[in-house]
Formats: structure tokens, sequence, C-alpha cells
């Protein structure tokens, strides 16, 4: 009989099954190996152990350099963010986003500044605002604002007016710009919104209509003849007392100089309308004052009256007055 060595390792078995699938039925029976199977055995053993050590060493290194990979990914992704939240925090404008819920999730201090409070991330819906009103003073449900609509329907609702109140009352008109973000796959997963303060233009457009509305009261109340051309000496404008004195009412936007069918110089020549008082005001735009002339009217009748222009440099025109003179 051949030596019997000692049976392998279930570990060496287990190694050597798939190319040596003898060698383990051997072991398995206990049966008595030939002269020189051993050593062969263990050379199989070795290179087999060092190949699995090559192809572990070589897994771990790769595992290794995927987390090299990752923790690089997480690090940029990381500075990424931080970037994006201070490029948020220095913009001028207020500028907020909420998550597909129309939960804040990011504010800057200009919104806070604009809101009058600082909304608690992950609670506060839609907005920061206290209140909501459209611009004709309807109070506007949250669930109605600009950024909600976004989030519902997937479209941005951007330059829709609204005003804003305060905690403390005062209010706000501004003009949201919200935009719906979206993943890869087109599914939105939240919403930015600039809200841009337009308070100080909406108030200097209220002085400017109290502005005109007085200055038409003034205009049209006048005991004295009004009117006002362009820098072409067309007329643009004119009150009732002016009507009354030229006895017609001139085309606006198309006549030029004056409502007068004709005028006199006070010793009774004739005076072409293009050598009136006005044109020279808008020739050298110094004023003309108490300048005596005759207007005619259309039935016939001459009224001396005394006329005052002076240059409107802003608007590139004129304005002019005409009083009843001596008889």
């Amino acid at each position: 009989r051949w030596p019997t060595p000692p049976p392998p390792t279930q570990t060496t078995s287990r190694l050597l099954a798939p190319p040596l699938p003898f060698s383990v039925l051997l072991a398995a029976l206990d049966c008595p190996w030939p002269p020189g199977i051993y050593p062969a055995i263990s050379l199989v053993n070795r290179t087999l152990c060092t190949c699995f050590l090559w192809i572990m060493t070589g897994l771990l290194l790769r595992a290794g350099a995927n987390d090299e990979r990752l923790r690089a990914a997480q690090e940029h992704l990381q500075q990424s963010e931080a970037y994006y939240r201070e490029l948020v925090q220095t913009l001028p404008a207020a500028v907020y986003t909420c998550d597909e819920r129309g939960r804040v999730t990011l504010f800057n201090q200009a919104a806070v500044d604009l809101w009058g409070r600082e909304p608690e991330v992950g609670k506060d819906l839609w907005c920061g605002s206290w209140k909501i009103y459209s611009p004709d003073g309807t109070p506007l449900p949250l669930h109605e604002c600009p950024m909600a609509v976004t989030l519902r329907e997937g479209r941005a609702m951007c330059g829709q007016e609204s005003v804003i109140e305060r905690p403390d009352g005062t209010r706000r008109h501004v003009l949201p710009h919200p935009e719906p973000m979206r993943d890869a796959t087109g599914t939105i997963v939240g919403a930015v919104n600039m809200l841009v303060d337009i308070t100080d233009r909406k108030q200097g457009e209220e002085a400017l209509r109290l502005s005109e509305e007085r200055f038409r009261t003034v205009f049209e109340t006048a005991p004295m003849a009004l009117f006002v051309c362009d820098q072409h000496a067309v007329i643009q404008q004119y009150n009732r007392r002016a009507v009354e004195i030229w006895g017609r009412e001139p085309q606006c936007g198309v006549e030029q100089h004056c409502g007068s069918i004709k005028l006199w110089l006070t010793d009774g020549t004739q005076l072409p309308h293009a050598q009136s008082p006005m044109v020279e005001v808008l020739r050298t735009g110094n004023p003309a004052s108490d300048i005596e002339v005759l207007i005619e009217r259309p039935d016939g009748c001459r009224v001396r009256v005394v006329v005052n222009c002076a240059a409107l440099k802003a608007a590139r025109g004129l304005w002019g007055t005409l009083m009843r003179g001596r008889p």
C-alpha cells in the first residue's frame, strides 16, 4: 500500500475543489494517495492561495480607490453646497427655496429684511410673509401665492404683483419670480423664488399720479386761459377758459401755436402765427412776459389779451397763459 498522508484541511479542499475534484473525492473517501501526489497538491494549493491573495489585494485596492472617489465627491458636493448658500446670502434681492411640499428650506438675509421675520425652516409653507394681498388689497391665501401655484402646476409665475404684510403691519409691494426645480427625470423637487421689492417705485408712481391730478385740477379751474405746446409748437392741452377766449376748440396734436383764427398787433398789423411769442420762446428758451396782442375769433370779433409763455425744458415744450387785456 502507498503511504497515506494526512488529509487536507477543509479550506484547502474548498480551494482545490474547482480545479481538482478528484482530490476532494479522495479526501472524502479516505483513500490511499499515489506517491508524489501530495507535493503536487501542495504546489497547487500555494498557487491558488497566491492568486487568491492577489485577487483580494486588487479588490481591496479598488474598494479603497472607490472610497477615495466617494469621499472626494462628497467633499466637492459639500463645497458646492456651501458656495451655493454663500452666494444666496450675498444676493441683494430676497431669495428663498422650497421643497416639493412647499416647505421653506433656504432663505437669505434680504428675504428676512423684506418679510420682517425669520421663517422656520422645514415648517413655514410657500413663503415667509406674515400675510399676502392682491394689488387691490384683497387678502390672498398662502396656498394661492405664486410659489404655491408654481409647485402645484409646475410652471413659472413671474411678474405677478403682490403685497406682503409684515408682523408690524407695514406693507411692501413685490414682484415674485418663482421657478420650479426639477431632477434628471423631470420630477419637480422644489422651487426657487426671487422677490423684487417695488415699493419705492409704487410710491413714486402714486406721488406722480397725485401730482398730475393736482396739476389737472389747477389747470382746469384756473381763472385764466392756459395751454401747452410741444417742442414743435403743436398744441397738446388747453383749458376751458382758453376755449372761451379763442371762441373755438383747436384739435390737440394737430394745430400749432394757439387756437385763435388770426393774431394782430395792437397797432392793427396782422401777426403771423409762425412769428407769435410762443415760437420765439421755443427757439430761444427765454420766457415772454406781458405781451399784448389781439386774437380774432371765428365770429370776427377781436379780443385784446396779455400773453405770457415759458419753456418746459424737461418736457421739451412750453406753457402759455392768455389774460384778457384792456378792451
